[in-house]
């Protein structure tokens, strides 16, 4: 900061202070979420949402089979005032077949200079006939046998902590539970002809809950 104080007389005199700004920023500031299409996975769409001003369009990388590319955003929400955030969105489509964990990059500055990053990925794996389904991801593991997924062109695993305000705790059968991770399988009604097995790293004291409409039931 450049001060200028009028000593009268026509004189002045000029001081600089150095200063740090310090933005209340945490995980929530700059959030980059992947919604997989429900129907045909190949296709996932990209949501950047921050909540203060931003110094410019946030920079999307999406890295995949050892390759960066750019993903394309465009704003569709720059009301922060009434709204409360801004949210940018953008699309890939991922090659048929494509095998492997998607990992996505977001980073951006704040008017005021702060860096921010956020980062999220998927698993993806084809349906081949006659082969399994294999999928690892965040801790889970997806093995599904030859056959089970048919009439699916891939499946995708996606395993994520809960988004704000979604891991307040459940009432389930007297219990009181908060979300820690919550995994979502695509395409969505996805009906398997034979049973799977998914294994998930469970930390002490917590469970393996499924969503039944409104209420949460053990798995």
């Amino acid at each position: 900061l450049t001060f200028v104080a009028d000593l009268g007389g026509g004189f002045t005199a000029t001081g600089i202070m150095l200063v740090t700004v310090t933005e209340p920023v945490d995980s929530s500031t700059l959030h980059l979420e992947l919604v997989p299409n429900p129907f045909n996975p190949e296709f996932i769409d990209v949501f950047i949402v921050a909540r203060l001003n931003l110094a410019g369009t946030p920079n999307v990388v999406r890295s995949f089979e050892g390759i960066d590319s750019t993903v394309a955003v465009r704003p569709i929400e720059e009301d922060l005032l009434k709204r409360g955030a801004l949210i940018w969105t953008g699309s890939v489509r991922l090659r048929p077949q494509a095998a492997g964990t998607i990992f996505f990059t977001t980073q951006a500055k704040t008017s005021l200079g702060t860096s921010l990053l956020d980062t999220a990925s998927v698993a993806i794996a084809p349906v081949v006939a006659g082969k399994p389904v294999v999928l690892e991801h965040g801790g889970a593991a997806l093995w599904l046998p030859p056959g089970a997924a048919a009439g699916a062109k891939a499946v995708v695993l996606k395993t994520s902590a809960p988004a704000a305000g979604e891991g307040a705790a459940k009432i389930v059968g007297g219990l009181s539970l908060e979300i820690r991770r919550q995994l979502d399988l695509y395409p969505v009604g996805l009906v398997l002809g034979e049973a799977g097995t998914l294994r998930v790293d469970l930390g002490p004291g917590e469970g393996l809950y499924q969503r039944q409409g409104a209420t949460w039931a053990p798995v």
